[in-house]
């Protein structure tokens, strides 16, 4: 990795790459540097696969969200505060920076599909901002995560069979209706304020949430929090689930420290058995390839490297850096949020972001239909970029759970690379293009249903962990500590940042799921699950959000 000094030196060290999708960041220098009001531009070439922008149904387009972390001579890493005009687009493309200067949307300009190939784009880094002396010694990385819009406007909650307990859907009223929402003010949706265990009894005007693990039952019925988002307003959300190199990223950012607390085993020594960190095992389990070596430095944070092929060699094609990253908590997900200045999505907007604005077809999954693949996949050059899927179903949905997957991950994406037609059913992709929202691993979700979870803000994370690792995020679900689900998340208080779980929950199922039904879009079976919250499992992945600038 070169180094070099910002004054008039034009050059450049480290590359990044997000991967699901084949998104890589190239050519990255600074340029255009002017001391006397401490900027300058950092240059770089972007591409990825299967972009979209359409202006007709549903009216969207995919973009990369892309951010930059720094360090001064061979410092920590920190999060790069860009300026919010000055950028320049490549032809046929817009960027669009978010209003707190942690990163930039780029997206295509105009109706199309296919490739995007942008060279020379610039965006301008405001170093002064960030404490950066002139002639500072810098590294420089540039990162990329692919993201799908979700536009602003009206959607239903639930699928008209919401008395069903077993599914904790949400409903209207005291009926089992869909509910219509039409509003960004959360003080019109209301929880049960009976007190009698029965979460179907609901306020007028109100929205019911069945079941939900009885965690409405003390409820005072009245939801005020102008500042939630309910899914009406315009978002960014992930197109795929965090994938392994991605986590990996993250990991090699972090202090030694930080490290020890975003992994599942103990780093903090000079040797290391169980070099699978995230998994805890020597060998490769439940498809997790993050891994470290087997002797650690005394000091300082380590290397991290995805070895899917377990030969100690890396990065090789077969490493599975294009696996979901699994293995994680909440609070590992919360970190990973933070550090690329998103945040967690919230219960109704991860219905949004599979059903849209259509009405609901009762236990439809996220690619639209009620019908799903039960065969046992053929997986094909596994751990590879091409990974892929020999007898994919043209006829049903196509999602990973078991008994298709036997219960194992497979890689993000897989189901639009294998599928012949490209109909939402093949590749499993929601009404937006969003890609795995129904199996593979559970998303994280800020639970409506609990006071914990109805205090969020929508408050985006800075790009910045504590001391700890830990995100540190006003309201974000377990601030300070908090493991209690009746009492609201408050401001971060400087001491203990996300290290409990009181707000948040999981939707969307996950390779262990033994029926389909639990893929449901309606499905809220486990939307309010605390238990074990601190077990590192399989099942569990990260899927990021941002409200729209």
């Amino acid at each position: 990795m070169k180094k070099f000094y910002c004054l008039f030196l034009l050059a450049i060290g480290l590359v990044s790459a997000s991967v699901a999708n084949n998104i890589v960041v190239t050519n990255v220098s600074l340029t255009d540097q002017v001391a006397a009001s401490h900027y300058c531009n950092i240059k770089f070439d972007i591409s990825w696969d299967n972009s979209w922008h359409t202006s007709a149904v549903p009216n969207n387009w995919d973009a990369a969200w892309v951010f930059v972390k720094y360090r001064v001579s061979s410092g920590e890493w920190h999060h790069a505060t860009l300026n919010l005009t000055g950028h320049t687009a490549p032809s046929g493309s817009t960027f669009t920076p978010s209003s707190d200067g942690k990163g930039v949307f780029a997206y295509r300009s105009s109706d199309g599909s296919g490739t995007n190939t942008w060279t020379n784009a610039k965006i301008r880094w405001n170093y002064g901002t960030d404490g950066v002396a002139d002639d500072a010694l810098l590294d420089i990385r540039v990162y990329a995560i692919e993201m799908v819009y979700i536009p602003e406007g009206s959607f239903y909650l639930g699928d008209g069979n919401g008395t069903n307990e077993s599914i904790g859907s949400f409903h209207s009223g005291t009926t089992n209706s869909y509910v219509h929402i039409t509003t960004t003010l959360l003080n019109d949706i209301r929880t049960d304020a009976s007190g009698n265990g029965d979460d179907g009894q609901i306020v007028s005007n109100g929205i019911g949430i069945d079941g939900d693990n009885g965690l409405d039952k003390n409820d005072d019925g009245i939801i005020d929090n102008p500042t939630f988002p309910t899914g009406y307003g315009a978002f960014y959300i992930m197109k795929y689930e965090a994938s392994q190199e991605q986590y990996v990223e993250f990991l090699n950012t972090l202090n030694r420290t930080q490290q020890n607390t975003r992994t599942t085993v103990d780093i903090s020594g000079t040797s290391i058995t169980n070099r699978f960190i995230m998994s805890d095992h020597a060998v490769i389990t439940g498809r997790s390839g993050i891994r470290c070596d087997a002797t650690l430095p005394a000091s300082g944070a380590i290397t991290v490297y995805c070895d899917y092929d377990g030969d100690g060699i890396y990065p090789e094609t077969t490493d599975g850096q294009n696996l979901p990253g699994n293995y994680v908590t909440w609070m590992d997900i919360a970190a990973y949020m933070d550090w690329a200045a998103l945040r967690p999505m919230t219960d109704p907007e991860f219905e949004k972001a599979c059903r849209g604005p259509n009405t609901p077809v009762y236990q439809e999954y996220a690619w639209g239909t009620a019908s799903v693949n039960s065969t046992v996949f053929t997986m094909t050059n596994l751990g590879s970029p091409n990974e892929g899927i020999s007898n994919l179903s043209t006829t049903v949905g196509n999602g990973a759970y078991w008994p298709p997957t036997n219960s194992q991950i497979v890689r993000c994406g897989i189901f639009a690379a294998s599928s012949t037609n490209h109909t939402r059913q093949e590749t499993g992709a929601s009404y937006y293009g969003v890609m795995e929202l129904s199996g593979n691993l559970i998303e994280s979700i800020v639970h409506i249903g609990s006071v914990a979870g109805r205090s969020f803000t929508g408050v985006h994370g800075n790009g910045e962990l504590n001391t700890a690792g830990d995100a540190d995020v006003d309201f974000w679900p377990g601030i300070n500590g908090n493991a209690t689900q009746s009492t609201a998340n408050t401001a971060y208080l400087g001491i203990t940042g996300v290290t409990a779980p009181a707000g948040s929950g999981w939707r969307g199922a996950s390779i262990a799921s033994n029926t389909a039904t639990d893929m449901a879009v309606s499905y809220r079976g486990s939307a309010g699950y605390q238990t074990n919250y601190t077990a590192h499992q399989d099942l569990r992945g990260c899927r990021a959000v941002r409200t729209a600038p």
